[in-house]
């Protein structure tokens, strides 16, 4: 693995260790159960409410925020300009606490995974599931687990 692919993996690391932590995934919840209300039940059309798209960037905008405090935003900008090469190259270790990292980052770029991942937040609390998505990050839902499927 060259030093850009062997930098984006640690600071992949560093993310994991954010995203694994209760703090992080309570923030999560908390957001995803403070809007999960505005989608409606049901809606998979693909015609999406523009408040739809302003939730997706609060959500990325807290996200990034999270990391940019963890990790710093030279580091963000390194991963995020890196991981396309980092996703496409056979070297890349393929951890478990990778794997979930890049699937809340997918989540923040994939407006799909982030509409699913509220529906079923909404059907969850509809349904008496309560608040909580539990030990998963509600990024792991929807479409987002697809990608990260690829890499486990």
């Amino acid at each position: 693995m060259y030093s850009g692919l062997s930098q984006v993996h640690a600071i992949l690391g560093e993310i994991a260790d954010l995203v694994s932590t209760p703090e992080f995934k309570q923030s999560q919840d908390d957001f995803h159960a403070k809007f999960c209300g505005e989608f409606e039940a049901g809606d998979s059309s693909t015609e999406n409410k523009l408040a739809y798209t302003a939730i997706h960037n609060q959500y990325v905008a807290q996200v990034e925020g999270a990391i940019a405090a963890h990790i710093g935003n030279d580091k963000l900008v390194t991963v995020m300009s890196g991981l396309e090469a980092y996703l496409k190259a056979e070297a890349h270790a393929k951890t478990e606490e990778v794997a979930r990292t890049l699937d809340i980052l997918e989540s923040m770029a994939d407006f799909e995974a982030f509409k699913t991942s509220m529906l079923h937040k909404r059907e969850a609390v509809a349904s008496g599931g309560g608040a909580g998505f539990g030990s998963l990050a509600v990024a792991d839902l929807g479409v987002a687990l697809e990608k990260c499927a690829e890499l486990v």
